[in-house]
C-alpha cells in the first residue's frame, strides 16, 4: 500500500458539531475509498499566510492513510511493454518518489533493475506535496477532445492497450 499525508482545513467559523460533521464525512470518504487512517491529528485554528476565500485562518487536521493504486498497474505494465518506459519517474533528493508510483509498481512487475528518473531537488518539502497532489489530480479534470480522440483511435485496432 503507498503511504499519503493529507492536511484538511475547514473554514473557522463552523459550530463544533457542524465541523465533526464534515470531520466524519471526510474519514468516509477514506475509507470507503480502502483508505486505511494510520493517524488523524486535529491541529486546531491557525492563521493563513494569506487570506483564501475571504478567511484568514482555519482549522488545520493531518491524515495520514495507506491506500492501494493496484488497479492501474495492470495497465501501465502494458503500456511499458508495449512502448517502453516512457515517462519517468519524479524522485526527491532523499531518492524518495514523488510521482511515479505505479509506473515504479509496474517496472517492478516486468523485472526493471534501474528505470528513468527526475530528481526534483530544487523544490522545498511544501511544493513537493503540492506537487504530488497536482500530478494525481490533474488528469481527472482533463476532458477528451472528441474529434482528436477519433483521430486518434483510428488505425490502432492491432494494439492490446
Amino acid at each position: 500500500m503507498t503511504k499519503y499525508e493529507i492536511m484538511f482545513i475547514v473554514q473557522p467559523n463552523l459550530e463544533e458539531e457542524a465541523l465533526k460533521k464534515v470531520v466524519k464525512s471526510l474519514e468516509k470518504t477514506l475509507t470507503s475509498n480502502n483508505a486505511v487512517i494510520t493517524l488523524s491529528k486535529e491541529l486546531g485554528q491557525k492563521e493563513f499566510a494569506y487570506e483564501i476565500k475571504k478567511y484568514k485562518s482555519g482549522y488545520y487536521f493531518l491524515y495520514n492513510i495507506e491506500a492501494k493504486n493496484d488497479k492501474a498497474v495492470k495497465y501501465v505494465t502494458k503500456s511499458i511493454e508495449n512502448f517502453g518506459f516512457k515517462v519517468t519517474v519524479i524522485i526527491d533528493k532523499d531518492n524518495v518518489i514523488v510521482c511515479g508510483h505505479t509506473r515504479y509498481k509496474a517496472s517492478k512487475k516486468l523485472g526493471y533493475n534501474e528505470i528513468p528518473c527526475i530528481i526534483a531537488d530544487d523544490l522545498t518539502e511544501e511544493q513537493i506535496k503540492a506537487f504530488r497532489l497536482a500530478d494525481n489530480k490533474v488528469g481527472e479534470i482533463a476532458e477528451w477532445d472528441y474529434n482528436i480522440l477519433e483521430l486518434e483511435l483510428d488505425g490502432i485496432s492491432n494494439i492490446d492497450m
